[in-house]
């Protein structure tokens, strides 16, 4: 993996019952090969126990997670992803979503 200090996007998650997709999601973001990402994952309210327990799992020194008391909907949970991004770019995944490995090299040949 190629080592940058400078961030580039913000990938964004959000899980609801996606169950182990979210492992897979998040192994999407891990296999990236241009480092210079950061992520927030949200999960909403009422979320399935298996989507939970995968979702606590997940933990990354890159990674802010956010949970939701009350169940807000996609809508909601999406434009809280993109109010906790810091950077101009920002890239958005559903729980059962997959980057392909060079998104975030990519975006930077545009």
């Amino acid at each position: 993996m190629l080592c940058h200090t400078n961030i580039l996007v913000t990938i964004g998650i959000t899980v609801y019952n996606e169950g182990e997709y979210i492992l897979e999601a998040w192994d999407s973001v891990l296999k990236q090969t241009d480092d210079r990402w950061n992520a927030v994952m949200i999960m909403d309210s009422n979320a399935d126990k298996k989507t939970k327990i995968y979702f606590d799992s997940i933990q990354h020194p890159k990674l802010t997670k956010f949970t939701f008391l009350e169940n807000q909907g996609p809508y909601v949970a999406r434009t809280k992803a993109i109010e906790l991004t810091q950077t101009k770019w920002y890239c958005h995944l559903d729980g059962d979503d997959l980057l392909p490995n060079n998104m975030v090299h990519d975006i930077t040949r545009v």
